[in-house]
């Protein structure tokens, strides 16, 4: 039996869920809104454009231009259950364009009053299956919960080009291919892990982004990566795992202020009786993580330096690795 799209994302009434990306995603908001009947209401939208078509994937359109026009949405969503939230149709092909920007903010606090989940289509691909992200691009608001990247599998083994790829020369350059490349099922993989949604929620902020393109040799090649962009000005590094998500700013400070105090090549934190992440490791280590190989990270290290501990409480140690683990996450947010 097939698994509902509506229970692979655990989506819950009161959750904002965006897609983005290409090739399928007015196809996923119609699919929500179709399991989701008799379960919970469904508020579709957009924060660029709609095909004049998609104004069907609810039971109920609603055309938004000013904050009045809001006042009709927890009335049909009583009676439809479903219901697209757009602005005015326009341009030569007629799309609907998404509600005002300043109105997205109302529109999410109207669905969650209403119970419903409030599902967004927040990036744009002309038709196309695979796409990257221009610098505006996805328009992701800040509410959001969860961000879901997208692309379309017949464009396995079709030709890197405007016929199947938007932007194609942004998608090239990602992969280091040439136009006219045939693409192969890893290279979508590494399109969508492009973390288009990290990029939008960290634009404006100080980060450096730095892509490892070798990632599929193990975790030694994201050490080295990471590592060489700031070897040559950095006196330590924290290496913080992207699948623990409740690792607080203090404990980063904390390590940082250990080490400031002892210069010690390596401090982390000790957490249910274990040692725990994120490790800081001091440059007199950073020949050793630059050589190690295959899926290590700089745990190999601990045995050939002193490792300097702070203890935190087992909190930390949460990680996210399974579906279980992800609705657990759900259910201790909530």
């Amino acid at each position: 039996m097939s698994v509902r799209l509506l229970e692979a994302l655990r989506l819950k009434p009161g959750q904002t869920v965006a897609f983005v990306g290409a090739g399928g995603k007015s196809s996923a908001l119609g699919r929500l809104a179709a399991e989701a009947a008799g379960e919970m209401p469904i508020v579709l939208t957009t924060t660029t454009r709609l095909g004049a078509a998609q104004a069907g994937l609810a039971k109920a359109h609603l055309v938004v231009e000013e904050p009045k026009d809001l006042a009709a949405l927890p009335a049909l969503l009583a009676e439809h259950g479903s219901v697209v939230v757009t602005g005015a149709a326009g341009g030569r092909e007629g799309k609907w364009y998404g509600p005002p920007a300043d109105l997205m903010e109302s529109l999410h606090r109207l669905a969650v009053g209403a119970g419903a989940a409030l599902i967004i289509e927040a990036d744009g691909a002309r038709g196309r299956g695979l796409k990257a992200p221009a610098e505006h691009e996805p328009v992701v608001p800040p509410f959001t919960d969860l961000v879901v990247p997208v692309a379309a599998l017949d464009v396995v083994g079709k030709p890197l080009g405007p016929e199947h790829v938007h932007r194609p020369e942004r998608v090239a350059a990602l992969l280091g291919k040439s136009q006219g490349d045939l693409l192969a099922a890893e290279e979508v993989a590494r399109v969508l892990g492009a973390a288009q949604a990290v990029e939008a929620v960290l634009a404006g902020a100080p980060v450096r982004k730095v892509l490892n393109p070798g990632w599929q040799a193990g975790q030694s090649t994201s050490v080295r990566v990471g590592l060489q962009a700031v070897a040559a000005e950095a006196e330590a590094a924290v290496f913080l795992l992207a699948d623990m998500p409740f690792i607080p700013p203090d404990l980063v400070r904390a390590l940082v202020q250990v080490h400031r105090e002892t210069l010690g090549p390596i401090v982390a934190p000790r957490a249910g009786g274990r040692r725990a992440n994120p490790v800081l490791f001091d440059r007199a280590t950073f020949d050793d993580l630059l050589a190690l190989e295959g899926d290590r990270g700089g745990r190999a290290l601990f045995e050939r330096y002193a490792v300097r501990e702070v203890p935190w409480e087992e909190g930390i140690t949460f990680d996210l690795d399974t579906p279980e683990d992800l609705a657990r996450l759900g259910g201790e947010q909530g």
